[in-house]
């Protein structure tokens, strides 16, 4: 069975009201959270991945002990941050 979950991207945002803003001098404050590749889930619980990459997709059963991972993209990402206009 190959069927899955994955939460691939995330995003939380929080914008500041501008009634609150208006006493500050700002037009608009925007906090954020942001997240890639938090989790995935399969109908074995956990398990290898799907959007791995193998050394020989040909031959990917017998490849399983050893995953080519083509870059860190596939690591759980977080970030954080504020937006802020004048």
């Amino acid at each position: 069975n190959s069927n899955y979950l994955k939460l691939r991207d995330f995003t939380l945002t929080y914008n500041i009201s501008k009634k609150q803003l208006e006493k500050i001098g700002l037009s608009g404050i925007k906090f954020y959270f942001q997240t890639r590749n938090l989790f995935y889930l399969t109908a074995k619980g956990v398990d290898v991945d799907p959007e791995i990459m193998f050394p020989n997709p040909s031959n990917a059963a017998s490849s399983l002990d050893t995953p080519y991972y083509p870059s860190l993209s596939l690591r759980p990402e977080f970030y954080f941050g504020v937006s802020v206009n004048l």
